[in-house]
């Protein structure tokens, strides 16, 4: 019975002529993908690779022209090598005379934190595998931040040169919103209760929004080279949609959640660029500068400060449901949240209610959870208006003070932590890489994101301005509308509890408002007949 065909070239002769070795594609291209697949292993260990070219070159030469070729694909050079190597002996040598002091240790570990620009990590990671692990039978971990390459094609690259040296268990990729208490909550709230598991899909939720605002504009060269969609949208809010959106894993163990994660982002539908994405730049408003008037912008730069992104996920459990992806700096407030609005109640009997006036409006139910700027989850229900009648009334469930106080309380006592960046550097310690994430993520969720990119760039999805401090382009408000979000408040006792968000297409003029116009998260001055229904979503 003849060998499999790749297990049979492994022990045959092959000799690899490259016909133009010395042009441009060769150069570019072909030399380091063969360097590549004898890296990995993949020639034949009896290979020889023959270079024939028209520029006359001797053995020496052409040898120091395959090394310069794959240097310059790498983005390595010899000097950044050296220079690593260099400037973190001193720094192993510390390590070194550390573990000296401690011999009755067990194990003798080192963690390694890249804050760092990602360019940087394959020379690093480099220079502390040859000199910098971890000795007799001590861990070794790389916690690496953000951003990890700038698209799918970098971010895949980037994966295989670590994997030369590094095991996927040694690597932490960090992302401090996958460390927030909130999150946790999420995945114990979704598949541990009995009266959400079974809506949690497409018949009972209408539309899901993941928001990401900040009030303080954009000033570092790193953000123009990247914009709010790598910055914020690929990473922070792709992690959310994973964890929101996941089906439940085989187990707790992380390499299951992350293998739930990687399954529903590479579920996502390519998105529909000229429909479903709002892209803006803010620009001068009160005083504050626009985005390109600070002078390390260029006046033609296009990388967005806001951007709206429409998802569809097609699979049983959610094809059809809007997830509204939504970030932007030079906004109107900071916050971050997710909100999960459900459909309408069929058979609604009381849509045909005579309202006690002309202002009564209940709205969808709603699953609100808040990241920042404090972190808090409630539910949008509907209740009875107080008095004769059954009028429908929206009101607001918290469900988060009791678990708010006992999270200070740990905190205050020492019993755990609850920063994001104080538990994720704990996990690393210990080892538990659910809430990092995962190489084939990564690569994922830059797929989801390039072709938007790509279309910002090119000029086929307009930039809008939006002045700073306002809530960002009207294109982002008609886009959520049109998908079917809807708005709405709770008034209680006053005080508006919800999101400017929801504010957005309200009347609060004196004829209707029970809020002072310039101040709609004030208590009420007067006892007026409440809030005007929206004209439209917003």
């Amino acid at each position: 019975m003849p060998l499999p065909a790749h297990i049979q070239s492994r022990r045959d002769c092959l000799t690899f002529v490259v016909l133009g070795a010395t042009g441009n594609l060769a150069r570019r291209k072909l030399l380091p993908a063969l360097f590549q697949l004898y890296l990995t292993g993949h020639l034949p260990p009896r290979a020889r690779i023959v270079g024939v070219g028209r520029t006359e070159l001797t053995d020496e030469q052409f040898h120091e022209f395959v090394a310069a070729a794959i240097r310059q694909a790498s983005s390595i050079d010899d000097d950044a090598a050296a220079a690593a190597d260099e400037s973190l002996r001193a720094t192993f040598d510390l390590c070194e005379r550390w573990e000296a002091e401690n011999p009755d240790a067990p194990r003798r570990n080192r963690l390694y934190y890249f804050a760092m620009p990602s360019e940087l990590y394959p020379p690093v990671a480099n220079a502390v595998h040859r000199g910098g692990r971890a000795v007799d039978g001590g861990w070794t971990r790389l916690v690496l931040e953000k951003p990890f390459g700038s698209d799918a094609v970098s971010a895949a690259a980037l994966n295989r040169h670590l994997a030369k040296a590094w095991k996927e268990n040694s690597l932490y990729r960090i992302d401090r919103y996958l460390g927030k208490e909130v999150i946790d909550n999420l995945l114990v709230m979704r598949f541990a209760n009995r009266l959400l598991t079974p809506i949690w899909n497409r018949d009972n939720i209408a539309n899901v929004q993941i928001i990401h605002k900040e009030p303080f504009g954009a000033i570092s060269d790193y953000f123009d080279r990247h914009g709010i969609i790598r910055d914020v949208l690929q990473n922070h809010l792709l992690q959310i949609l994973a964890v929101l959106a996941m089906d439940r894993p085989v187990s707790l163990d992380p390499e299951d959640i992350r293998d739930a994660k990687l399954k529903v982002l590479r579920q996502v539908d390519r998105v529909d660029v000229e429909h479903r994405v709002v892209a803006g730049q803010y620009v001068a408003h009160e005083g504050k500068l626009g985005y390109k008037d600070n002078p390390s912008v260029a006046a033609d730069s296009r990388a967005p400060t806001f951007a709206m992104i429409v998802l569809n996920i097609r699979n049983e459990r959610w094809d059809g449901v809007p997830f509204i992806l939504k970030a932007g700096k030079a906004l109107n407030e900071k916050r971050s949240e997710i909100r999960i609005q459900l459909r309408q109640t069929p058979g609604d009997i009381f849509g045909d209610q005579p309202a006690a006036d002309q202002n009564a409006y209940a709205g969808p139910n709603e699953f609100v959870l808040r990241l920042q700027p404090h972190e808090e989850m409630y539910m949008k229900l509907t209740i009875k208006e107080p008095g004769l009648g059954v009028q429908p009334v929206p009101s607001e469930m918290e469900l988060s003070g009791r678990w708010r106080a006992e999270q200070l309380r740990k905190e205050a006592a020492g019993e755990a932590p609850r920063r994001a960046y104080e538990r994720l550097l704990l996990d690393a310690v210990h080892g538990h890489q659910a809430h990092f994430v995962r190489g084939d993520e990564l690569e994922a969720a830059w797929s989801i994101v390039d072709p938007v990119n790509a279309a910002i760039a090119r000029g086929d999805v307009p930039l809008h301005e939006y002045p700073f401090g306002t809530r960002g382009p009207t294109q982002a408000d008609a886009l959520r509308a049109a998908v079917g979000h809807v708005a709405f408040v709770v008034p209680r006792d006053g005080v508006h509890l919800s999101s400017a968000d929801d504010l957005a297409s309200y009347d609060f003029s004196p004829k209707y408002a029970s809020v002072p116009v310039g101040d709609v998260w004030g208590r009420a001055m007067d006892t007026g007949p409440g809030l005007m229904p929206p004209t439209h979503p917003a």
